[in-house]
This record gives C-alpha cells, sequence and structure tokens, in this order.
C-alpha cells in the first residue's frame, strides 16, 4: 500500500480487481458443458451481467439479488465470488467466508482470482466478530440454549462463535426456572466472553433433580447403622436385666447358706450360673453391635470413610469390657 493509502481504499481496490477479472472470466470464459441446457446458461449470464449492473449503479440489494438467481440455473465460481461480495457489503461475514471459500475451490489453482479471493478471505476473517461462550456449573444439564432462535447443541455451546456483526439474543430455558433471554450487539472484530446461567426457580414449579450420579452409600450405612446398634442397645438391655436376676440369686445363695446351703440355696447358685453366662454374652455381644452401630452411622454421615474399624470384648472379672477402634 502506498503512501496516503487507507485500508477502505485497499478494500476498493480489491474489489476493483476482482470485478475485472470475473468480467474478463464471463467475456471469454468456456463454452458451456455439452450437458447443460444452453438456454439456462445464456439466462444465467444475462441475470449475472443484469446483477452487476445494479451493484455498479449503487443497488446492491437489487443487483445481489439477480446474482442469486443467476447461480440457481448455473453455478459458477464467478458468480460465487460476486455473491460473496454481496455478502461482504452487507455486513453478512459469516456467509461471505463460506462463499469466498467455495469460489476459491471451484477454480484452478492457476487462475488470477485466487490470490485476489484469498486476499479478500483474510480480511474478513479479521473482521468477524466471535463470543466466546462459557456453560455457568449451576446449570442443570436438562437446560436449552438458543443463539438468534437456532438451538445449540450441549457439546457445541462452549467455546467460539464467529457472529455477523450486529444485534444477536442467546436464550436459555431450564425445566422449573425462569426463561432468561440476553441481547448483545457486537462490532466488527470484538471478541466478547459470555457465561451463561439459569433464571430463578419459577414460583410454585417443583423443582427437577439433576442426574445425581452413583448413589452414595452414605444412606444405606446410616440404616444398617440404626438396625444393628438397635439390637446392640437390646443386648444390652438383656445383659443388665440378667445380671441384676443373678445377683438376687446370688443374694438368695447367701441367705440359704447359714451355715449349712440347703436345696433352695442350690437351685438358686445352679439358676445364677447360667445366667451370669447370659448376661455376659448378651452385655458384650450387645455392647460390640452398638458400637459397631455407632460407627456406621458416623461413617455414613461423614464426607469421608474409615480405612479400618476394629472391635474387641469379653468378661472379665466383676464385669465385661468392648474395645473399639477406628482409623480415618
Amino acid at each position: 500500500m502506498t503512501a496516503g493509502s487507507s485500508p477502505e481504499m485497499g478494500t476498493a481496490r480489491a474489489r476493483g480487481l476482482l470485478g475485472s477479472a470475473i468480467g474478463l472470466a464471463v467475456a471469454l470464459g468456456p463454452a458451456p458443458a455439452a450437458h447443460a441446457d444452453p438456454g439456462a446458461d445464456r439466462k444465467a449470464e444475462a441475470m449475472f451481467r443484469e446483477g452487476r449492473g445494479l451493484i455498479e449503479r449503487g443497488d446492491v440489494a437489487g443487483g445481489c439479488a439477480r446474482l442469486e438467481a443467476s447461480l440457481r440455473l448455473v453455478r459458477r465460481a464467478s458468480t460465487v465470488l460476486n455473491l460473496a461480495d454481496c455478502d461482504e457489503r452487507q455486513r453478512r461475514l459469516t456467509s461471505a467466508i463460506a462463499r469466498w471459500q467455495q469460489g476459491i475451490a471451484l477454480l484452478p489453482a492457476s487462475d488470477v482470482r485466487v490470490a485476489v479471493a484469498r486476499e479478500r478471505l483474510a480480511g474478513v476473517r479479521r473482521r468477524i466478530p466471535r463470543v466466546t461462550l462459557r456453560i455457568d456449573p449451576e446449570v442443570p444439564a436438562a437446560a436449552r440454549v438458543d443463539l438468534d432462535g437456532a438451538p445449540l447443541a450441549r457439546g457445541e455451546v462452549e467455546g467460539d462463535h464467529p457472529l455477523d456483526p450486529g444485534r444477536h439474543v442467546i436464550v436459555v430455558t431450564a425445566p422449573g426456572h425462569v426463561e432468561v433471554e440476553r441481547a448483545f450487539t457486537l462490532e466488527e472484530g470484538e471478541r466478547r466472553p459470555i457465561s451463561l446461567e439459569v433464571g430463578p426457580f419459577e414460583p410454585g414449579a417443583a423443582r427437577p433433580q439433576d442426574d445425581p450420579g452413583p448413589s452414595r452409600p452414605g444412606a444405606g450405612l446410616r440404616a444398617a447403622g440404626w438396625a444393628v446398634g438397635g439390637i446392640g442397645v437390646a443386648g444390652l438391655a438383656v445383659g443388665l436385666v440378667t445380671g441384676a436376676l443373678t445377683l438376687d440369686k446370688k443374694h438368695l445363695v447367701d441367705d440359704n447358706c447359714t451355715p449349712t446351703c440347703n436345696d433352695a440355696s442350690r437351685e438358686a447358685a445352679t439358676a445364677g450360673k447360667a445366667l451370669s453366662t447370659a448376661s455376659t454374652i448378651t452385655f458384650v455381644g450387645g455392647a460390640a453391635l452398638a458400637a459397631t452401630g455407632l460407627v456406621l452411622v458416623l461413617v455414613g454421615g461423614s464426607k469421608g470413610k474409615p480405612t479400618s474399624t476394629t472391635w474387641t470384648g469379653g468378661p472379665v472379672p466383676g464385669g465385661s469390657f468392648v474395645l473399639m477402634r477406628s482409623t480415618f
């Protein structure tokens, strides 16, 4: 670019070169293929020339419409490239990129128009704005995201989205939530990040549950803990009752063995031994079950889990003992 020139002048120069190249291609292009309809080909060329003329006289919308009609009859690289220029003029940059690429693909690599079209394509890519979408972690999996009225697949939401300059609308909907609509305007070359969130819960709406994933064992452990602990407490109660009965039998033996033991004392001694054994077994077992139940309840209600839990117990002179040890 020479001194005193501007980007606008460069773009205008590129458009002029492209127009000249396309005009030359139409005038000196190859004859229609043998299988083509000669009538359709002549009509498409007439529409192409008419469209170019309207654009040169300032009627861009009318001229581009004639080019579209020409393309529907016969697909030529010249028409596709001119329609890419139309899209640029009307700020439809995403469509312009696609058409520049299509036009280049239709041309042989040696064609003089390829270099000009590639230059124009690079210019559009620099101008196109982009929005970067990110999904808030609180957005449920059932949420839907619409961009300019078109739904986005869940896996396609996050990332960069090239858009045309101008106004755009994003709508986020989720079951049980108020719909969130966000409008924004992009300028050429702008880069804008947007975080997507759901609205508040609708009044009176049932709150849907997200997929909880694999169920945690905590609830089952707590339930088992309460059940085992309940049996243990019952065992402790039986042990205490039988222990009290053992003491009662001992008193009976003492009262009937002065100085010699009678039949009543001997029967009380026999019954006392059986009750003492039952008391020891039920008390030790009940204490062990109660301790195990307590561990299960605590583990089920905590975020972590014990790596090991051991308990021991047994009779001792005058009673029994239970020892529990848990490593977290």
